[in-house]
């Protein structure tokens, strides 16, 4: 759909030939001009068992009522997603998988009630949650760095201060480690699936190890 996807593409095309499954079909299309019926259409007649959806939970939606209405239900992978998924077709329930960095075991009951109590303080959106969380988890990893690197702070100092977080809890998301060759926290997502008719996310796998996964 745009610039942003193309280094996904490519990173799924070389999983799934290493993988050793069938060359993926790719359909390509201009920002605000999807259509639907035609990529269904296309799809289904290719007799694709799964697909990939890159672009918003909108054009997600709108591909997801044309497949029921071929009565096709292939297994769906989601980069985006908003409540509007809930509004999936059925037919869909269990079918429909996505990347989070965080799960529902990661929260501790004393980080949920600090980031409550912010979020009460401030008058926060209940919009974007995720990106809340991220956000606020990010700035508690940032103060901790303040702290351990003590009064006369220096840029030297404040990376050292990060690379001695080994597994640390922010309370919200899995604990983070950092080093001298890891400047990312937690390398990993969850996969989770889509309950349609209570209109929850459900876990679907353990934390992946990305790194592992190599």
């Amino acid at each position: 759909e745009d610039q942003n996807t193309l280094p996904v593409v490519a990173a799924m095309k070389l999983q799934i030939q290493r993988a050793g499954l069938a060359a993926p079909q790719t359909l390509s299309y201009v920002t605000g001009r999807f259509d639907p019926i035609e990529a269904a259409k296309q799809l289904k007649q290719g007799n694709r068992a799964a697909v990939f959806l890159l672009g918003s939970s909108e054009t997600s939606l709108l591909f997801l009522t044309e497949a029921e209405k071929l009565g096709w239900f292939p297994l769906i992978g989601l980069s985006n997603v908003g409540t509007e998924i809930f509004k999936a077709p059925a037919g869909f329930d269990g079918r429909i998988f996505l990347p989070l960095p965080t799960s529902p075991a990661d929260q501790s009951g004393e980080g949920v009630n600090e980031f409550r109590a912010l979020a009460t303080k401030h008058s926060l959106s209940t919009r974007h949650l995720a990106a809340q969380i991220s956000a606020y988890s990010a700035a508690k990893i940032f103060v901790e760095c303040l702290k351990r690197a003590g009064k006369d702070l220096s840029r030297e100092k404040l990376i050292q201060a990060l690379e001695s977080l080994y597994e640390h809890p922010t309370g919200l998301t899995p604990a983070v480690t950092y080093g001298p060759n890891r400047r990312i926290g937690a390398m990993g997502a969850y996969v989770i699936t889509i309950n349609l008719k209570d209109k929850q996310f459900v876990p679907a796998s353990g934390w992946i190890d990305l790194e592992q996964a190599r």
